[in-house]
């Protein structure tokens, strides 16, 4: 099979005629979510596993140089926690062109990590694509890593968000953090040597965090359609920085830009807070889209 799957993904049309869908992230959508969504919410999935098994030649590696990201590989008994996704199918387009190196487009039942599933979708490269590397040791596959970089950035900095994010869930992955140890200690090593700059994970928590606030919560009254433009969320804060609410304002430019932590606790207190809040659809909108 192509490394481009786009044109196959295209073709599924087993959600036809829904008007939003569970999407299942286990990999950079965790951490890297740069598409409108309606709610999200920790799950899980039975007897699939994570595995930094495929390759990567348009996001953290390139044709000759591919990184390694992770793919899921069927295991009887196993459990992969991530992330879900509310969306709707409109969104698909960005996503199919975001996973086309090689994964494909399956229907699976997510279970909610705070009670219920539902069938959905989730993207996976089997063994079948050409961009499939298959198993190695996992420091073999920690110095593939540190050696990788492609046009969305180093490969060690998909490895140790990915590692973070399933910390910030409280889940645990004996590969990934594995790998993440290896690649650590060949940071070290060449940090003793005098070749490289300390691994991402070892600067200040402050800079990590700047990075991700690229987000705004937007909102639209269902009623209206697509008659009047949105309204954006202002965050509300005490002097001491504590939240304290939030208002919806016209102007976008005024807007609060925050991290998607920050975006969730917003529509969580919009969910709980007003009184119509079912009248209206929010959602959360990257800026660098």
């Amino acid at each position: 099979m192509s490394h481009n799957t786009i044109a196959i993904n295209q073709r599924m049309d087993k959600f036809d005629g829904h008007h939003e869908v569970w999407l299942f992230g286990y990999g950079s959508l965790i951490f890297k979510a740069d598409f409108p969504y309606l709610r999200r919410r920790p799950a899980s999935i039975g007897g699939w596993t994570r595995r930094f098994w495929q390759g990567s030649h348009d996001h953290r590696g390139t044709e000759t140089a591919p990184g390694r990201v992770v793919t899921l590989v069927p295991e009887d008994g196993a459990v992969c926690h991530g992330m879900a996704y509310l969306v709707t199918p409109e969104e698909f387009a960005h996503l199919d062109h975001r996973e086309k190196n090689g994964y494909l487009r399956l229907a699976i039942d997510i279970v909610f990590d705070d009670g219920g599933s539902e069938e959905g979708l989730v993207y996976i490269a089997t063994h079948e694509n050409a961009a499939f590397l298959g198993p190695a040791t996992e420091r073999e596959i920690a110095a593939q890593i540190a050696a990788a970089r492609g046009p969305s950035g180093p490969n060690s900095e998909y490895l140790l968000e990915l590692a973070k994010a399933l910390r910030a869930l409280g889940k645990d992955d004996a590969h990934v953090y594995a790998i993440e140890r290896h690649l650590e200690e060949l940071s070290r090593d060449q940090v003793a040597a005098g070749l490289t700059m300390p691994p991402a994970s070892h600067l200040p928590e402050t800079v990590m965090d700047t990075k991700d606030q690229r987000y705004l919560v937007q909102q639209n009254k269902i009623a209206d359609g697509d008659k009047k433009p949105p309204v954006f969320a202002r965050v509300m804060r005490s002097k001491e920085g504590k939240f304290e609410g939030v208002s919806f304002i016209k102007n976008k430019e005024k807007a609060t830009v925050m991290t998607v932590a920050e975006a969730q606790e917003v529509i969580d207190w919009a969910a709980s807070k007003k009184s119509n809040a079912k009248e209206y659809a929010t959602k959360v909108i990257c800026l660098e889209q």
